[in-house]
């Protein structure tokens, strides 16, 4: 099985790091993964249950590579090209998910979440093995965080993982990111919306999110104030906290995210002056020409956030 599994994930990193190559390129990547893929299919029909010849790691690899090849735009895959592939892995994959640990799991389930291959057997059972591995303990982390975001992103509302890690009191404890403090809280908000119904994780969360808040990038900071105002919840630390790091930055939030940071501002009446007078003249001069490149739903959204703050701004309004 190695030299099948590995060749996908030596093309994953080499396309990841080199967007722009020639036409020929191009072509012969392409044909070496339709020889690979079936290659692989065929694997994973006939000799899945063997672990000696299949083990759990290169279900997680082929599934972290193809989809890794899958946001590579110079390629121009597309879901529909890997179902082939991503079906007899699904049922190849399931009666083994006992032996996955937390690596393999995350991997494998982010892999389906970003071709967006919806198998919901395979995510019910592993939904029982990532409860087993964060009750040992097994499950933290990246790993955690790709688990929670690849269920959100599928719309997977798992009842019983969500409300095991809401009440697993280390998640967000020792050297957790800013990816995976934005990514638990994004998909709890994602899964459970409007509801509000994990407050304690939530406000932890924050508290985790506050002394590291530097180190987010500005899609981070919008995703996480997201978070909290998708379910109407205010944490007057946060937000405090966000606009503060987010002052001086603005030019560099691109447009969806910069609508997202201001819309959820507004949406629990958080006004802060110096913010939104920085965002104004970056809507009318900044470098990005935001009024001239921003699509109707984020500017839509700025303007909405611009009138619930009562923010008078004429110039802007009338642009």
């Amino acid at each position: 099985m190695c030299s099948s599994d590995l060749w996908p994930s030596r093309l994953a990193r080499w396309w990841s790091k080199n967007e722009k190559a020639t036409a020929e390129i191009v072509h012969r990547t392409l044909d070496v993964l339709v020889l690979i893929s079936r290659n692989l299919a065929d694997i994973f029909r006939f000799k899945a249950e063997d672990s000696q010849v299949v083990q759990p790691r290169h279900f997680a690899i082929t599934a972290w590579a193809y989809a890794t090849l899958l946001r590579c735009r110079t390629l121009q895959l597309h879901t529909e090209n890997l179902t082939g592939l991503f079906r007899p892995l699904a049922e190849a994959a399931v009666p083994r998910l006992p032996e996955f640990d937390g690596q393999s799991l995350g991997n494998l389930l982010w892999g389906f979440a970003v071709v967006r291959q919806v198998h919901r057997r395979l995510f019910f059972v592993a939904s029982r093995r990532a409860i087993q591995l964060l009750q040992s303990e097994e499950l933290l982390g990246q790993n955690l965080s790709n688990v929670l975001w690849s269920f959100s992103q599928m719309r997977l509302a798992n009842h019983a993982l969500f409300e095991a890690v809401a009440g697993c009191p280390d998640v967000f404890r020792g050297p957790v990111s800013s990816q995976h403090i934005t990514n638990i809280l994004w998909a709890f908000s994602r899964i459970h919306g409007k509801i509000g119904m994990f407050r304690t994780l939530c406000d932890a969360g924050a508290e985790a999110a506050i002394p590291k808040l530097q180190s987010f990038k500005t899609q981070e900071l919008a995703n996480l104030v997201w978070a909290f105002a998708n379910q109407t919840l205010y944490h007057e630390g946060l937000f405090a906290a966000v606009a503060h790091h987010a002052r001086g930055r603005i030019a560099d939030f691109e447009n969806f995210d910069l609508s997202q940071l201001l819309w959820s501002f507004a949406k629990v009446w958080w006004r802060d002056v110096s913010l939104m007078k920085e965002a104004a003249q970056d809507m009318l001069c900044g470098p990005k020409q935001r009024l001239k490149h921003m699509c109707a739903q984020d500017l839509g959204c700025v303007l909405w956030a611009f009138a619930m703050l009562q923010w008078q701004d004429e110039e802007l309004f009338r642009a």
